[in-house]
Parts: C-alpha cells; structure tokens; sequence
C-alpha cells in the first residue's frame, strides 16, 4: 500500500522550487536590463555652449557612445544636448573646437561624478567661448592655443 502523503508533499515541493527558481530568473532578467541600459527615463545632464568669438565656430562634441557631429556656430548661437550619465558615473564628453587664426581645442567638456578630477562640476554645464578661452559656468578652464608656423606644421602632423 502507498501513501498519497508523500506524493503530494514532493509535488508541493516541486511546485515551490519551481516558483523560486521563475521568481529568482525574472528578478536577474530585472537586474541585467536595469545594468545594461542604465535606466535613463530622461536627460538630467545638459551641456550648453555658447559662441562668444565674434566670428563663426565649429564644435564637434561626442563621448564614448555618442558622435554628435559638426555644429556651426554663428556668433551668439547656443548649441546644447542632454544626457543621462552611465550607472557606473564615468560618462564623458569632450567637443574639439575650431576657429580662424586659433588652434583647433580639445575640451572635457562633462565628466561623470566618479572621475576624480571634474572638468566642470555641473548637471548643467554652460560653456562661453571667446577669444580669451573657454568658460565653464563663468570660470575660466582653459585658454586658446595661437596658430604660429611651428603650431601650425604640428596641426598637420
């Protein structure tokens, strides 16, 4: 004679070990998304840049991810894009600058909240370009580098 007891008792512990294993696979399936895409409902980071030459600008901004590609600048004109920082804190953006008479620039222009020295603490960084340098949030980060005929020869190279 067999017991209906402890078929049933294995069966329930099936069911149960079946449920954990589903319940724990849906909440790693959970995890890996939230890690991949880093969760970016929105963009809570900008970058502006405004053109304050006098003269046309052209500015190239990308990040590891991301080319955002020329932009032509008249004198006055802001150009700007949002984004939301990686999950690990270190996206980066820089942009190259170009203007007659100057040396092309390379600029940080956002660095993520884990790198250990920031370009320009901000979620809103507002960038002046002049002929005196490159501002960020009104704090002079960096100058312009002049076209000689030695920089120049270098700029080619």
């Amino acid at each position: 004679m067999t017991s209906n007891c402890g078929v049933e008792y294995i069966k329930q512990c099936m069911m149960e070990s079946w449920l954990g294993r589903r319940r724990l696979v849906l909440l790693m399936m959970l995890l890996m998304i939230t890690v991949i895409g880093g969760v970016q409902p929105t963009a809570a980071d900008h970058v502006w840049i405004q053109n304050q030459m006098g003269e046309t600008l052209e500015v190239h901004c990308m990040s590891g991810d991301d080319d955002l590609g020329w932009q032509i600048l008249a004198n006055g004109q802001i150009y700007g894009f949002g984004f939301s920082q990686n999950v690990w804190g270190t996206t980066l953006f820089w942009c190259i600058f170009r203007a007659q008479g100057y040396l092309d620039h390379h600029q940080d222009v956002f660095k993520g909240v884990n790198y250990l020295h920031h370009t320009c603490w901000c979620t809103v960084c507002d960038w002046g370009v002049s002929p005196s340098g490159f501002r960020c949030n009104n704090k002079l980060m960096a100058g312009w580098g002049k076209h000689t005929a030695k920089n120049a020869v270098k700029q080619l190279v």
